[in-house]
C-alpha cells in the first residue's frame, strides 16, 4: 500500500522526466511490522535519489519481494532507476551523513543516511548497489514478523513507553 502512495506523490515528476515506473511484488508478501510514515520518508527518499539520477527520462523500477538471508526472513522492497550508475568508490561513503554525489546546492547529502537510520529501527538494512554507466539499485530489508509474533501483544502496548506513537522512543 504505501509503496503506491509514494509512487503516487511522484507520478508528477516521472511525467515531466519522461521516466516510466514499474511495480513489481510477490502476491503475498509475508507481514512485517514497520512504522508506515518511516517507511514512506525511506522510501520517498530513494525514489526521489533515482529521478534525480535520471533528468533526461529512463525506468524506475520498484520491487517488492521476500528473501531469505543468513536464517532471517525479509520482505525487500528495492527501488532501481537506468540512470549513470555510483563509482564504486563513492558507493562505500553514500551512506555517511552529509556525502553527496549531487552537485552543490542540489541535496543535503542526508537522504540515504536517515534511510539507513530509519531501517536499523525497523531491525532491517538497507544495500546498494550500482552498475557505472547502467544504474544503480537500493534495497529495503524489513525483518518478517511470525504469525505468531504478529498475535503477541507488542512490547509499546504492554509496556505503554509511547513507541507506538513517538518511533524515536526506545523501550
Amino acid at each position: 500500500e504505501f509503496i503506491y502512495d509514494v509512487l503516487t506523490t511522484h507520478e508528477q515528476m516521472c511525467n515531466e522526466q519522461s521516466v516510466s515506473a514499474e511495480v513489481m511484488m510477490e502476491k503475498k508478501l509475508p507481514p512485517v511490522l514497520m512504522d508506515k510514515d518511516q517507511a514512506r520518508q525511506a522510501l520517498t527518499n530513494l525514489i526521489s535519489n533515482a529521478l534525480d539520477a535520471m533528468p533526461q527520462g529512463g525506468t524506475l523500477k520498484i520491487t517488492a519481494g521476500s528473501e531469505d538471508l543468513n536464517g532471517v526472513r525479509y520482505v525487500f522492497v528495492k527501488v532501481s532507476d537506468t540512470g549513470p550508475g555510483i563509482d564504486e568508490d563513492k558507493l562505500a561513503l553514500i551512506f555517511e551523513p552529509f556525502f553527496s554525489t549531487k552537485e552543490i546546492g542540489q541535496g543535503t547529502g542526508l537522504g540515504l543516511s536517515i534511510t539507513r537510520k530509519i531501517m536499523e529501527e525497523h531491525g532491517g538494512f538497507i544495500k546498494a548497489e550500482s552498475i557505472r554507466g547502467a544504474g544503480s539499485a537500493f534495497s529495503m530489508y524489513f525483518p518478517q514478523q511470525s504469525e505468531e509474533e504478529s498475535q503477541e501483544v507488542k512490547c509499546w502496548e504492554y509496556m505503554k513507553c509511547g513507541r507506538d506513537k513517538d518511533a524515536t522512543a526506545k523501550c
